[in-house]
């Protein structure tokens, strides 16, 4: 029976035939019903809804599918009105994006039922739908952005918007008037934030960098839009150290204050009192705080930035903060989160202020030293003992000293044994440039690392996004007879001491330059170690048009 009056309900909407001032009262009825998304009876009024097809209708009524109201022209990305109920014809859209809005939001308690409702409306096709009605700066505009940035909040529908065409409507929304539609502009800033967390490659041809920065340096725009956009801004220029961007970047953090609003919004998400918040999860914000973290401007303010606790009006830094994060997410052993924060404190160590501030907090290197003793599977042990040996001075090294760096998570590792050195000869020109990735060669998997007095070799450092790459040139090394290392499958003992003494007793270390290497805080220590060793650090151009800068063009200009 109760099925019955869904699908009447539903005619009705769906019905061309019927008036719009009539489909948009009986849609408006169905959306009072799914308001609230906490509540169990709203929570299931939407799934029977939705089973009952409520998603088809929405779309045909996105879609302008009746026969006199306004059409949509996409040639000029604005709507023309017609018919004489034109104006019902705009609420019944602005009413069927606010439904579907409802409809994909998650409440608190409903992670499994709720994520197949997102899912059923992404397969009945409302992605291009929703795209047209950004460019109407009406409330229907606000509805369908904040749709999207539903929508976005689960990874793996963000690159589906961005297919749909939603990042230029999306920016032009930026540059409209805030005072005239404040929900589309607070939308639109956030639905980007989350869609740069993993989408970046489309960003730049749309202008969305540009954007982010007018919006973040614009005062009036309040906190949320501001701070999703400088979030934005760090994942768009995650390792970029250019002296214009850096100028153009230090504008916008210090215009901002955006070192004390971001301390606020991490703060935010390890307690119930909600100071300032986005759309967006902790591990999206811990993700935007890394991408931040692996610029030197971004450095300095993360290591400036502080807050006082409510209660105890105690001064708390970034690494206080993340390390509340790094303790609750290994209660629940969260190892995802709890890696990123770890890359994180690698990250700030490479600030003037930056390891003081660890040394200085006694529950940040207490947790570590229990992920650092195996609390956590996987590679978080060894990034925590990476953090360990930063904090206790193991990287700052003179020339001939014996502490071990750690490396950078690679994958898959193996120590390839080093050739007979007897045969060694003069690395040539051509051994040292390789453009571009091949099929990766079959390798001897023994592990066996070079050791003790052996004869000297080549160390090869690299990230692990180019290792087909680097295992080509082993094989051009290998037929030109000269003893390498190369670390390509997981070691047995202690990998860092392994690093360490093949950087030590190494003739030269090849690096392989890429925009990947400069962004990981373990690639970095390899290569400065190495500095810091006075060895012969040679480049090996892995990445075609990259043009090193920052501290890695430092390093291998030497």
């Amino acid at each position: 029976m109760a099925d019955n009056k869904i699908r009447q309900k539903l005619h009705r909407c769906g019905n061309v035939d019927v008036s719009a001032k009539d489909r948009q009262q009986a849609l408006q009825h169905i959306c009072a019903g799914v308001a609230d998304k906490n509540s169990r009876q709203s929570q299931s009024k939407k799934n029977s809804f939705v089973a009952n097809g409520l998603f088809p209708v929405l779309v045909g009524i996105l879609r302008c599918e009746n026969e006199f109201g306004p059409q949509y022209d996409y040639s000029v990305n604005i709507f023309t009105a017609g018919g004489p109920d034109w104006r019902y014809d705009f609420m019944l859209q602005a009413e069927a994006a606010l439904t579907l809005r409802r409809l994909v939001e998650i409440g608190d308690s409903e992670s499994s039922t709720g994520f197949k409702r997102v899912n059923q409306a992404v397969s009945d096709g409302c992605l291009p739908v929703l795209v047209p009605h950004l460019y109407v700066t009406s409330c229907c505009s606000g509805y369908a952005s904040g749709a999207l940035k539903e929508i976005a909040k689960h990874d793996m529908f963000r690159q589906l918007i961005c297919q749909a065409g939603a990042l230029k409507p999306l920016r032009q929304l930026l540059q409209k008037d805030i005072e005239v539609c404040k929900t589309s502009f607070r939308n639109a800033s956030e639905c980007l934030h989350l869609l740069s967390c993993s989408v970046v490659e489309d960003f730049i041809d749309n202008g969305v960098l540009d954007g982010a920065i007018e919006t973040a340096m614009n005062k009036a725009v309040g906190d949320k839009p501001m701070l999703a956009s400088v979030l934005t801004i760090a994942n768009l220029t995650a390792g970029d150290d250019g002296e214009e961007l850096g100028r153009r970047l230090q504008e916008v953090y210090v215009s901002a204050n955006f070192g004390g609003h971001l301390c606020r919004l991490v703060y935010s998400t390890t307690t119930k009192k909600r100071y300032l918040t986005i759309a967006a999860s902790q591990l999206d914000i811990i993700k935007s705080v890394f991408s931040l973290a692996s610029s030197e401007v971004g450095r300095r303010q993360l290591v400036g930035a502080w807050i006082k606790e409510e209660c105890t009006h105690r001064q708390l830094t970034l690494v206080d903060i993340l390390a509340k994060i790094l303790r609750e997410n290994l209660s629940v052993a969260a190892a995802e989160t709890c890696e990123l924060v770890l890359e994180v404190y690698l990250h700030l160590s490479f600030a003037e202020d930056g390891i003081v501030q660890l040394q200085r907090s006694p529950e940040c290197m207490s947790t570590v030293k229990r992920i650092a003793g195996g609390a956590l599977p996987g590679e978080c042990g060894a990034v925590a003992r990476n953090v360990m040996r930063v904090v206790s001075g193991g990287l700052v090294v003179a020339p001939g000293a014996t502490s071990s760096p750690p490396q950078e998570k690679k994958g898959p590792e193996e120590a390839i044994p080093a050739l007979d050195a007897a045969s060694a000869a003069p690395i040539p020109a051509a051994a040292l440039v390789v453009d571009a990735p091949v099929s990766t060669p079959t390798a001897d998997k023994s592990p066996v690392a070079p050791t003790g007095q052996k004869l000297p070799h080549v160390m090869i450092s690299y990230s692990w996004a180019h290792q087909s790459t680097i295992l080509d040139l082993c094989e051009q090394l290998k037929l030109a007879g000269i003893p390498y290392w190369l670390d390509v499958e997981q070691m047995q003992g202690n990998i860092n001491d392994r690093m360490a003494e093949a950087i030590e007793s190494c003739c030269a270390v090849l690096v392989g330059v890429s925009s990947k290497y400069k962004q990981s805080a373990n690639c970095r220590m390899e290569a400065e170690y190495s500095n810091a060793q006075r060895k012969n650090i040679i480049p090996v151009m892995v990445e075609s048009k990259y043009r090193a800068d920052g501290w890695l063009g430092l390093v291998i200009s030497g």
